[in-house]
């Protein structure tokens, strides 16, 4: 088998590399092989929403190699029928989103419509989003716009989860502008987000909550995941922004003078910040942490004493309580209440 042949195979599997070869192959004789078309689009839908970008190159060298194979013969030019151009077979799409082509994978982009079926595709439309043609990433932005408000919200927010951890790397654009992102603003999406990382018992479900706090339909879930979560760090965030009431994230980088004449500078973050809405009380939400079996909840809870009650009769009792434990994270913040409060 040839290179590329084994690269897409390797990536996507010997059967849709094959079925996307049977398939461009046809092209070639006049005659489109549907059933080998909708083979390789199934097996496509299929594939893991979180290896997208590897797919993606795996898929297109696999439609643009095979094309140039049989498009190249001086026999086949000469005997065979007049070849059918990709485009005009309804169902291709979602070979030509992937093409190295910029014109094809922007008209393939322009005929998507509706629902989308699989975490996978809405994967690819979000990479698509992330397109290094600048008008390509506009098509795809506006197409994602009305395919992901068509879809299902479990399907967006499994697709969420597999590619929200790595989004941020991709670069062109922020998170802000990311359609997969703002999806979150559905209330049934945040719905299914939250459920998600409620009941996962591993994975990047911490850092998954502090990308999608950025969007206020979460808000509404907090106090289920502060307390019913399964991941403590989860429990922890949760209970964090509620007992400040607020969120924050880096917003981007400025530049931060170490020692000017010598030219010597740092990255420093610029924060942005929301608040977050809820009636809840912060004593109960901090004894909430305190009374938690996780180091992480106790933690948090410790720090929300030293950040807003500081030299209060609870944080001195708690304090007491924590100040010779042998958790050494827990002991030096209830040590560092006792002083602060000595001090006072």
């Amino acid at each position: 088998m040839p290179d590329y042949d084994a690269f897409a195979a390797g990536i996507v599997g010997k059967r849709i590399a094959s079925a996307i070869e049977t398939f461009m192959t046809s092209l070639d004789r006049g005659q489109p092989d549907r059933d080998a078309l909708d083979e390789a689009v199934e097996g496509i839908g299929g594939l893991s929403p979180a290896h997208v970008a590897r797919a993606d190159s795996a898929i297109g060298s696999a439609v643009s190699h095979r094309r140039r194979r049989h498009g190249n013969g001086l026999v086949s030019r000469i005997f065979s029928r007049k070849p059918i151009d990709a485009r005009d077979v309804p169902g291709s799409e979602w070979l030509l989103i992937c093409s190295r082509n910029g014109r094809e994978r922007q008209a393939a982009l322009e005929r998507l419509e509706g629902p989308l079926t699989s975490p996978f595709y809405c994967a690819l439309l979000e990479w698509r989003c992330n397109d290094w043609v600048r008008q390509v990433r506009s098509v795809a932005r506006e197409t994602a716009g009305r395919c992901f408000a068509a879809t299902d919200a479990q399907l967006v927010a499994e697709t969420l989860f597999a590619v929200l951890a790595t989004r941020k790397r991709w670069g062109r654009s922020s998170l802000e502008e990311s359609p997969i992102c703002q999806s979150v603003s559905r209330d049934d999406v945040a719905q299914e987000v939250a459920r998600t990382i409620g009941s996962a018992a591993a994975g990047p479900g911490t850092k998954i909550l502090s990308l999608v706090l950025r969007f206020p339909t979460l808000d509404r879930h907090l106090d289920d995941l502060s307390r019913n979560a399964i991941q403590p760090g989860v429990r922890a965030l949760s209970t964090k922004v509620m007992i400040d009431r607020e969120t924050r994230w880096i917003d981007h980088y400025e530049r931060q003078w170490i020692d000017k004449s010598m030219g010597h500078w740092r990255k420093a973050p610029v924060y942005r910040t929301r608040e977050v809405q809820h009636s809840l009380n912060r004593k109960g939400l901090i004894q909430r942490a305190l009374d938690d079996p996780s180091i992480a909840m106790r933690s948090a809870g410790l720090q929300a004493l030293i950040d807003h009650m500081p030299e209060s009769e609870f944080a001195m009792v708690t304090a007491e309580k924590f100040k010779d434990t042998h958790l050494a994270v827990l002991a030096s913040r209830a040590n560092y209440l006792l002083r602060s409060y000595a001090k006072a």
